[in-house]
């Protein structure tokens, strides 16, 4: 048994190392971070104390460094919080002094009788100062489950797998998370492993949640739509893909388990999907899939709106233009739409073109993931016509170096007479890039993000010490020791004309955490357009929003996604799934959520089918326009 579970075991690894559906290595320090080897860190005077196996020692090491030199590093990187760092936040902070950790760590330890013990201790379970339960809580909902299940949501409960055990499918092994973590996507889950899943779940969403509570959904109702359906079993991949439309109801595109880890049938269409005036288009690399016949009206004799609202199942129920691009996005995915038809399966698909008048059939072949080669983009700039200076960010990247080179960049177009900072299709990453430039742009310190922290009233943590909870996120209380005068003072005359659009319900949430810029000595004084559209999400919002109202700068596009939550990574014991559920909400400085509406242009610019088709950048060039006519 051991080595039939080797392979999946090095296998997951390889994918966690990759990625883990795309969060796993890029935000591995937001959405794994905050774990720590020992649930009880304490001081005797200047030792460190630590619980281990019952026992109490002295901790001496960590990955062969002693202990007080960590301290001094955490004390100078962290300042008031350097304790909170070792208690809760060691994979961080054992990061930043050069070792990659991920599941364990070694430490030395040194009993009461002054022996010392030398081991491997395990980091998968996360600690935080009695702040806030684990992210492997155990805690339930228990409650009747309703048997009464609407019609409405029975599309929930879809599976590709089917009710039956799949052949050689393996068994969860119980209540070991490494090993259940590690097992493959066709394991067979019990209808009690399910319901204790799902019950911790629960849990999780009404006491650690952010947006909980706020578009109503009836969440409850939906996890006893899923324990109605379960027969004699589930799969570990269709238990995925039905929390994944469960945790779509929230509307919140930080909130979901990973597609990606799924491990969902892989072929897709070999074109994507637009939609304009609500008419579909099949675009492939060189243009329309079929000039004569543009318009895309099925697939396989299924309406492509019947297909769209299938694959948006599965994505977040967010604005309208993360709902539709995600969506389309989504529907590419035509194997595992197939799948979840129960339509046969096959390498081809026929779909159905028209020009208004008459339709045609074409035969097209699906492809495999590593024959669609993406366009490898990078964040560039150059000097334009009419000493204008273009910027193109293509992700928001938080390197030392990538944030020299925006200095660069700003140096080197100090004396240029417009700016454009293009955007467009950047779907996020750190913050750092938005407080390396916006600096440039201002004359005094700008409210740029207004946050607050989800707390667990039963537990009453401390999130408004004078550093607050969020400076992960750059942002702390109004009252922090952080802020200097000019930022204070900025940060009081805004608070009374804040009005967020949602009211946080009562006792879940901390003090409003404020993100400020500050200017730089150099100030960039000509006219600025930045572009933008809906492939903008997250740290792009922020970005989006921070420049928004700023003077002499023009928002030019169309609505970004919307969403800024903080998402931490919560773990299932029984099926080994793990999901990513925000802890903040975050609202934009005119009192507007991120999630469920964007950020909005200055200047709205819609698609057109030319900005799909043609080599020539229609947005771009009516933002050079305005800018020399300015």
């Amino acid at each position: 048994m051991i080595k039939k579970l080797l392979k999946p075991i090095f296998a997951v690894m390889i994918l966690l190392l990759i990625g883990a559906g795309s969060y796993g290595v890029r935000y591995h320090y937001e959405i794994f971070a905050e774990k720590a080897p020992f649930s009880d860190i304490y001081w005797q005077n200047d030792k460190i104390m630590v619980v281990h196996q019952g026992e109490v020692y002295q901790w001496i090491e960590a990955e062969n460094i002693n202990m007080n030199e960590v301290v001094a590093f955490a004390k100078k990187a962290y300042r008031h919080k350097w304790k909170r760092r070792i208690q809760g936040d060691y994979l961080r902070l054992m990061d930043e002094q050069g070792h990659w950790l991920f599941f364990s760590t070694a430490v030395t330890l040194k009993d009461k009788q002054g022996k010392s013990l030398q081991t491997q201790v395990s980091l998968l379970v996360e600690h935080r100062e009695s702040v806030q339960k684990n992210s492997m809580n155990t805690e339930k909902v228990i409650r009747e489950h309703n048997k009464d299940i609407p019609a409405h949501l029975t599309y929930l409960t879809r599976r590709i797998d089917g009710y039956q055990r799949p052949p050689n499918s393996p068994l969860s092994s119980g209540e070991n998370l490494d090993l259940n973590f590690a097992l493959p996507m066709n394991t067979w889950l019990t209808p009690t492993q399910v319901i204790d899943d799902l019950s911790v779940m629960e849990y999780q969403i009404k006491h650690h949640y952010a947006y909980a509570d706020l578009k109503g959904a009836d969440y409850p109702l939906a996890i006893d739509a899923i324990i109605d359906d379960l027969g004699n079993g589930i799969t570990k991949r269709d238990l995925g893909l039905q929390l994944k439309r469960l945790l779509a109801l929230f509307g919140d595109g930080h909130t979901r388990v990973s597609m990606s880890a799924l491990k969902t049938p892989s072929l897709m269409l070999p074109f994507k999907v637009k939609k304009i005036d609500d008419v579909y288009y099949a675009i492939t690399k060189t243009g329309l899939l079929n000039d004569e016949y543009p318009q895309l009206v099925a697939i396989d004799g299924i309406a492509i709106e019947d297909l769209q609202q299938l694959a948006g199942e599965l994505v977040a129920k967010g604005s309208p233009q993360s709902y539709q691009k995600s969506s389309l996005s989504y529907l590419r995915r035509y194997e595992l739409l197939r799948r979840l038809l129960d339509v046969p399966e096959s390498s081809t698909a026929q779909v159905t073109l028209s020009n208004q008048s008459k339709t045609i059939t074409k035969q097209v072949t699906l492809l495999g993931p590593k024959l669609l080669k993406r366009a490898r983009k990078k964040s560039h700039h150059k000097l334009m016509d009419n000493n204008i200076g273009y910027l193109y960010l293509h992700k928001m990247e938080k390197s030392d170096e990538y944030q020299a080179w925006l200095h660069q960049v700003m140096d080197e177009f100090k004396d240029t007479d417009g700016l454009v900072i293009d955007i467009r299709g950047n779907g996020g990453g750190s913050r750092k890039p938005t407080y390396t430039l916006l600096p440039y742009f201002l004359t005094e310190p700008k409210v740029i993000n207004v946050n607050a922290f989800r707390i667990d009233a039963k537990n009453n943590p401390q999130v408004d010490e004078p550093l607050g909870d969020l400076e992960k996120r750059m942002a702390y209380p109004g009252n922090s020791v952080h802020w200097n005068g000019a930022e204070k003072q900025v940060i009081d005359n805004f608070l009374p004309s804040f009005t967020p659009q949602w009211s946080l319900p009562q006792g879940k949430f901390s003090d409003w955490h404020f993100s400020v810029v500050s200017p730089a000595k150099t100030h960039y004084n000509k006219p600025v357009t930045v572009l933008m559209d809906a492939g903008n999400f997250s740290a792009s919002d922020i970005f989006l929003a921070a420049f928004k109202g700023t003077k002499n700068v023009t928002l030019l596009g169309t609505p970004s996604s919307g969403g800024s939550g903080y998402a931490r990574v919560m773990f299932l014991l029984r099926s080994g799934l793990f999901y990513l559920q925000s802890q903040m909400a975050s609202f934009q400085p005119n009192g507007q959520l991120y999630d469920g509406n964007g950020v909005m242009p200055d200047v709205r610019v819609d698609a057109v089918l030319s900005d799909y088709i043609d080599d020539n950048d229609r947005v771009l060039a009516l933002a050079l326009k305005m800018l020399t006519t300015l």
